[in-house]
């Protein structure tokens, strides 16, 4: 396995939303994180060019976002979340609950067919 740690940009991502598939909090308030996942299905892996169907896929990075600062954007695959393996939206929204104490987040992020980890501090509400 070879991972590539690196800090990749795009500002030029928009985010957006998919039909029913994006998870948010039940309250429907936008997570400290700032992205909105679903689970990986057929529909999603070749919308995206997925080559994995593990993890989740993020279909919307809010702005002003600390993820979206740091590079976050639409079609990232998410495998882990702070060394936790992510199998589903559910495994993700646990994870960074859990981050949200610690005020920090690493994701392990498959773009393009590299992995890459990205760090960043959960923004206080």
């Amino acid at each position: 396995l070879k991972v590539t740690v690196a800090r990749m940009r795009d500002d030029d991502s928009k985010p957006a939303a998919v039909g029913g598939n994006n998870e948010q909090p039940a309250d429907g308030k936008p997570s400290s994180v700032g992205v909105r996942v679903a689970p990986v299905d057929a529909g999603l892996a070749r919308r995206y060019s997925l080559d994995s169907q593990s993890g989740v896929v993020v279909v919307g990075v809010e702005r002003g976002s600390a993820a979206r600062e740091e590079g976050i954007r639409e079609g990232d695959l998410i495998l882990e979340v702070n060394g936790v393996k992510i199998d589903s939206p559910a495994d993700y929204r646990k994870a960074v609950a859990r981050a949200e104490k610690e005020k920090r987040v690493r994701f392990l992020i498959r773009r393009n067919g590299g992995n890459a980890f990205f760090t960043f501090r959960i923004a206080d509400d």
